[in-house]
């Protein structure tokens, strides 16, 4: 079967390499840790002590860094000369990684999961143990690792039923691929069924709980104060925040902001895409609704704002910036995305709502939604009226926010659970 996938990637390689040349010349994201994708790693590992035990975490993208960073600051605090490598495969992820976890000393790019790459990466690694940042399932990067005698451990473990069918097709390659895997520590059981169902061993899988939970959680306890006064947001304005949204969704949501500015005078939006190359788009549609912005990047220190909306182009402030929100709705949502993270705002105690398209966080979502600590709409048409009575109605807001933060309370602990998983399967002293 591994001769099959070979050939296929292969295939794929030769026929989609003139695309990717176009795309390496030409575009700097593209360009991005090239020698790295190709396995190429000696000149990041010099300066390491060879006597070390070395420990590859690998998170594919922003997501998966920012959840990994509170384990790793725990791995560090337990095994204090343990060398910690951490992979990304986007450049978005490659550059949070750098920002906010100190504690790695190796920060790369995933090599490309041809056999040959993924060899002389390793050789170069040398890795004790191998952790995946929730499951991201490369069959030669998982074959050579084993094969090698490397312990590999999933963390975070997740696997959304549309990833179920996927891998579901190939059942028979996938299995033989799950057994190179040690340990499966995953979210929740919905999760640790699927895994079980494509092929894993029931004694390898653990229900530990979400990682998020824990590092939303620290994360925002050490937010800033004075948040909106840095932005120059009038304390008389009351914050809409719309995070992480995509393309088809900002025509919807700009023009319900608009309706909803005539009934709601200081109301201040705050719109931030998901992706940094789509700034200019949303700029855009800014424009053609008529509606005043600002570039974050562009707010002039100590000038207060004087439009009715901020284009949030910066990467990792979205998160902080939930904290002085009055309503925030989670983007991704109403165009079949899957979601993203509505822990962020929620640990804030602020009122959350997203569309139907909650997929890669149905568990989540549905946690939240039975709890009333979160509301999802199912037509965009929606989205207006539901903004409209929380503001009118700031008390719903409230105890919509109250539910929310006690989620975080029963659910906080999956960190420690994870480092006990490893210290159990993986003694790295």
């Amino acid at each position: 079967m591994y001769v099959i996938y070979n050939f296929l990637i292969t295939l794929f390689f030769i026929f989609s390499f003139p695309y990717y040349l176009v795309r390496i010349l030409f575009t700097r994201k593209y360009r991005a840790g090239l020698k790295e994708r190709l396995g190429f790693i000696n000149h990041r590992l010099d300066n390491l002590d060879a006597s070390c035990k070395r420990i590859w975490i690998h998170a594919v993208s922003v997501g998966e860094v920012i959840a990994a960073s509170l384990l790793i600051k725990r791995i560090k605090e337990l095994w204090p000369d343990l060398i910690i490598m951490l992979t990304t495969v986007t450049e978005t992820g490659n550059r949070t990684a750098k920002e906010k976890i100190k504690e790695a000393d190796v920060i790369a790019f995933f090599p490309l999961d041809f056999s040959w790459s993924v060899r002389r990466f390793k050789k170069s690694l040398k890795p004790d143990l191998c952790i995946i940042m929730e499951t991201e399932l490369w069959p030669n990067f998982l074959r050579i690792l084993s094969e090698n005698g490397t312990p590999i451990m999933i963390a975070n473990g997740r696997l959304s039923e549309k990833s179920y069918s996927g891998y579901k097709i190939a059942k028979a390659f996938f299995k033989k691929v799950l057994k190179s895997i040690s340990a499966f520590s995953m979210q929740t059981d919905s999760d640790a069924g699927r895994i079980a169902a494509l092929g894993a061993e029931q004694s390898k899988i653990y229900v530990t709980g979400n990682l998020k939970f824990d590092q939303v959680f620290r994360a925002s306890s050490q937010i800033e104060k004075g948040i909106r006064a840095d932005l120059m947001i009038p304390e008389e304005c009351k914050v809409l925040v719309f995070g992480s949204t995509h393309r088809g969704e900002e025509e919807i949501l700009v023009g319900a902001y608009k309706k909803l500015r005539s009934g709601f005078k200081n109301l201040f939006l705050i719109i931030a895409p998901r992706h940094p190359e789509r700034f200019g788009e949303v700029e855009g549609i800014l424009t053609r609704n008529s509606v005043s912005f600002c570039r974050r990047t562009l707010l002039k220190r100590d000038e207060v704002i004087k439009t009715d909306a901020m284009l949030l182009d910066t990467i990792g402030e979205l998160s902080q910036i939930y904290s002085i929100a009055s309503v925030v709705f989670i983007g991704g949502t109403l165009v079949p995305v899957g979601g993203h993270n509505i822990l962020e705002p929620a640990v804030f105690k602020k009122p959350v709502f997203f569309g139907k398209y909650m997929h890669n966080f149905r568990e989540i979502a549905e946690l939240f939604v039975n709890s009333g600590g979160g509301i999802q709409v199912h037509d965009p048409s929606e989205i207006e009226q539901r903004i409209s009575d929380l503001l009118s109605n700031p008390e719903k807001g409230e105890e919509i926010g109250r539910v929310a933060y006690s989620l975080f309370e029963k659910n906080l602990g999956a960190t420690e659970r994870t480092l006990d998983l490893i210290k159990k399967f993986f003694p790295l002293k």
